[in-house]
């Protein structure tokens, strides 16, 4: 039989037994050969029982082992024996595995070979103890009757670093109770357990038998290992020596007492560096403090405001200049002012009515070396002013029918709109004047800054710099330049004092009234008549030009635009010489809900005329070219209370009442 032969085995045997009919298939020099090779495999029927989590018959390879066919039904279940599963042939027991010598020594019998109708049957636990603590795998594990606690220490993968191996607690279930015992390290491997033991290892001390410690102004602070006769000489000595800003005059001490409380101990750091005074041997666990010069003062600075390219808080240096702490912050804006420059200093000693001293220079726009110069002392303020006479180009822009439209620079503080349409060559034979308007920034407009400016055309530089391959070596360190210092550069615009106050107030003022509400623009736009302009150059009609101002010239207009509670709003021809009324019509009439009273009028210009009314007459606004009229809407009728009739009969009886008493005939 090659039953449980391996290939090798089998051609082995078939060999020997065929070669007594086939002589040329041994011998010398064989001249007959033989090949076996395997077919089918044939199948196995095995029963695994007991506590596994699938129990029943299962078809398996004839080459199937013990592991195969407990993984086959899942393993043994959470009641299952992982120490005494046993394999059943011919109904006697031929092997008893332990699952442990594979898990933890690599050397169980999962390999033997299972037979037709063998039984592998898995027996409820034998015993279990567990461990917790300072081991590698704190687990419950199962135990036989032999296993000591070396054995289960094994099962745990051995002690962590920080674990107490001297001494091992065990609870264990003594009759109806627990008890503990103390297991100590020479009786590990000689203390049997039992089922139900709970074992605890413990952890190292977190206590040092050795230490102190050395903080603050030392070129190596941290811990060290108390020797015999270590003082504070000597952990200096260890700690490489004090920093220059160490202060010397005290030193502390914190010391453990044996209750655990702490004290501490002030000493002269001077004295005893310099022998004068003994030095101090020091105990476990001190921890010794020497504190910085700077620990005990204010950190000191100065700082540089207004016309520097970053403006700022420095460190202070003795022997700092101004140029010195102007050239740290970059530089000169274009628009310094270097020859009236502001040292505000602190007072050590002042009255009550002097803040500080003030310290007027003059510096050097180059920033060169001066004689000069005064040295800045900690906490001093240097104030960059603006020259008077710098300011930037203000532009203005023309829209719309002029002869040159455009962009203009504003060239005087004075300069009107009548100048800047002469600078555009005028009107053109198309333009509407009557409908010219004046878009305006308001306080609440975003005022790009001199620096933002000044950023933003370098940005527009660099760009153009970085397209063109073939810059010049000049160019290219302009380059390197604009890529190093852009980025440093703050862009932010905030919004200026005046209209976060207004912003403020009117955010309050809503806040306080129900139904207020009140839209904040950046623009707006100036109602102008430029026919009067033109007529009157210098006028109060000719306003002076703003930065940021946009006129806007439109062609000849010959419509009106119908808006609001009309019976359809629509846009109108214009006919010279037609009222309102006309145009209402044109539009279907007044709606059901229409305020007639109310309607007013937009004339392109930016103007606004209302409808008026005296004893039931009403007089509506002219309609010109280009104009939009608006009908508002009625509010909702809110209908008189009782309260409020009884309060208005009131107050008219009141009135009669005061009004008979009153004498007409004297004067």
């Amino acid at each position: 039989s090659v039953s449980g032969k391996t290939i090798e085995e089998a051609t082995g045997i078939i060999k020997s037994r065929v070669s007594r009919f086939y002589p040329g298939l041994s011998g010398a020099s064989p001249n007959t050969f033989i090949q076996v090779t395997l077919g089918n495999v044939r199948t196995i029927k095995v029963h695994i029982l007991g506590e596994v989590r699938l129990p029943g018959t299962f078809t398996l390879s004839a080459f199937s082992t013990v592991f195969n066919a407990l993984y086959a039904a899942g393993g043994p279940n959470d009641n299952g024996t992982m120490r005494a599963i046993k394999v059943v042939r011919n109904n006697q027991p031929i092997a008893e595995i332990d699952v442990y010598d594979l898990l933890i020594n690599g050397t169980a019998n999962l390999d033997l070979q299972l037979q037709d109708q063998d039984v592998i049957l898995v027996a409820p636990f034998l015993a279990r103890a567990t461990v917790s603590g300072e081991v590698k795998r704190p687990l419950t594990f199962e135990l036989k009757p032999e296993d000591t606690l070396e054995d289960l220490l094994d099962y745990a993968g051995g002690f962590t670093d920080l674990a107490f191996k001297d001494r091992i607690s065990i609870s264990r279930i003594t009759g109806n109770q627990r008890s503990v015992s103390d297991v100590y390290a020479g009786q590990f491997g000689v203390f049997l357990l039992k089922g139900g033991d709970e074992i605890q290892v413990g952890k190292i001390l977190n206590r040092f038998s050795n230490r102190v410690q050395i903080k603050g102004a030392i070129f190596r602070p941290g811990t060290f290992a108390l020797e015999d006769g270590l003082t504070i000489g000597k952990l200096i000595q260890k700690a490489e020596g004090l920093k220059g800003d160490a202060y010397t005059q005290r030193a502390s001490i914190l010391r453990t007492n044996p209750d655990l409380s702490t004290s501490v101990l002030e000493v002269n750091l001077k004295d005893i560096l310099a022998g004068s005074q003994a030095d101090i041997t020091l105990q476990r666990e001190d921890v010794i403090r020497i504190s910085s010069i700077y620990d005990i003062q204010n950190e000191r600075y100065v700082q540089v405001l207004g016309e520097v390219r970053r403006p700022g808080t420095y460190p202070f240096a003795q022997g700092m200049t101004p140029e010195e702490l102007i050239l740290m912050a970059g530089g000169f804006q274009e628009s310094a002012n270097t020859q009236d420059v502001e040292i505000a200093r602190r007072l050590e000693d002042s009255d009550l009515g002097t803040l500080a001293d003030l310290i007027q220079v003059k510096i050097n726009p180059t920033l060169s070396l001066s004689e000069a110069s005064p040295e800045l002392q900690p906490f001093d303020q240097v104030i960059v002013r603006k020259r008077a006479s710098f300011t930037m180009q203000r532009l203005v822009t023309v829209e719309g029918q002029v002869n040159s439209p455009g962009i203009f620079a504003i060239q005087s503080s004075g300069e009107r709109i009548s100048d800047l349409l002469k600078r555009a060559g005028g009107l053109n034979p198309f333009a509407y004047a009557k409908g010219a308007t004046l878009i305006r920034r308001t306080e609440f407009f975003n005022t790009e800054s001199e620096k933002i400016r000044r950023q933003r055309n370098l940005e527009a530089l660099r760009i153009q710099l970085m397209a063109d391959p073939n810059n010049s070596e000049a160019q290219e360190e302009l380059l390197q330049r604009l890529f190093r210092d852009l980025p440093k550069e703050n862009t932010s615009a905030n919004d200026s004092l005046l209209a976060q106050a207004k912003k403020e107030s009117l955010d309050q003022i809503a806040s306080e009234t129900p139904g207020f509400d009140v839209k904040i623009r950046e623009n707006e736009a100036v109602a102008i008549n430029l026919e009067k302009i033109l007529a009157n150059p210098g006028s109060q009609e000719d306003l002076i030009l703003e930065e940021g101002d946009i006129l806007n010239i439109p062609k000849v207009l010959q419509t009106v635009r119908m808006r609001g509670d009309v019976v359809y709003p629509t846009t109108l021809r214009h006919e010279q010489g037609r009222g309102l009324k006309y145009y209402i019509n044109g539009a279907g009439g007044f709606d059901r809900r229409a305020n007639r009273r109310q309607t007013y009028v937009v004339y392109a210009n930016g103007a606004v005329k209302r409808t008026k009314g005296f004893m039931g007459i009403r007089a509506f606004p002219a309609v010109e070219p280009g104009a939009e009229v608006i009908v508002p809407t009625k509010g909702p009728k809110i209908p008189l209370r009782l309260g409020d009739v009884v309060g208005v009969t009131t107050g008219l009886a009141t009135l009669a009442l005061v009004l008979s008493q009153i004498n007409w005939n004297n004067p």
